[in-house]
């Protein structure tokens, strides 16, 4: 039934089946729907569906999880600020404001990045990009083909390049740093002992 001059409950619309309220349309202008809005479609899926395209003027604010589905371009014409986990691809980012693009990638840490494939940063604040790269330390980073990167604040970059001493970094192909403050850089070096270098073959 419609009762364009309802008083008792404040509506001047109101649409109801066997005495429950349906639909409405308050004094102030807001508006009450019991099911599914749909706009475009007669069958809509979800509590807000729209067949068809969408503009905004405003903000959009959304408190869950945004997916966006589909095989076309998404455009953003301004900075793009987001707050939670971003998982892109069939990657994992559960830290906080964690980031995993790619496949098989998981970050798991607070402020960590994984992008590639198969790679894991499990330390705070650390990066591991490329294949199988993975980063424990905190602030540590790993970029190339099954680097490690296990210290606090250390770096490995190249091929197969371990690093698990603190401030230390390796860069090359297969060179180990477990000294602390310490730095390999080369083919196959070792720097074992704190506040070395080795270089070269």
């Amino acid at each position: 039934n419609i009762d364009p001059e309802s008083t008792y409950t404040g509506n001047l619309a109101q649409f109801s089946v066997s005495s429950v309220i349906k639909a409405s349309i308050g004094s102030t202008g807001n508006g009450y729907f019991a099911g599914n809005v749909g706009i475009g479609t007669t069958s809509p899926f979800t509590t807000f569906a729209v067949a068809g395209n969408t503009y905004l003027g405003g903000n959009l604010t959304a408190t869950g999880t945004l997916s966006v589905l589909g095989t076309g371009t998404s455009t953003f014409g301004g900075p793009i600020a987001m707050t939670g986990p971003i998982a892109i691809g069939c990657s994992f980012a559960t830290g906080s404001h964690a980031t995993a693009v790619g496949y098989g990638n998981s970050a798991s840490a607070t402020w960590s990045s994984a992008i590639g494939f198969c790679n894991s940063a499990s330390g705070s604040y650390s990066s591991a990009s490329g294949y199988r790269n993975n980063t424990c330390g905190a602030s540590s980073s790993a970029f190339g083909y099954q680097n490690t990167a296990s210290a606090a604040r250390s770096s490995a970059s190249g091929y197969r390049n371990n690093v698990g001493g603190l401030w230390s970094s390796a860069f090359g192909y297969s060179n180990t740093v477990c000294g602390v403050d310490s730095t390999a850089v080369g083919f196959c070096n070792n720097a074992a002992t704190s506040s070395t270098s080795a270089f070269g073959s």
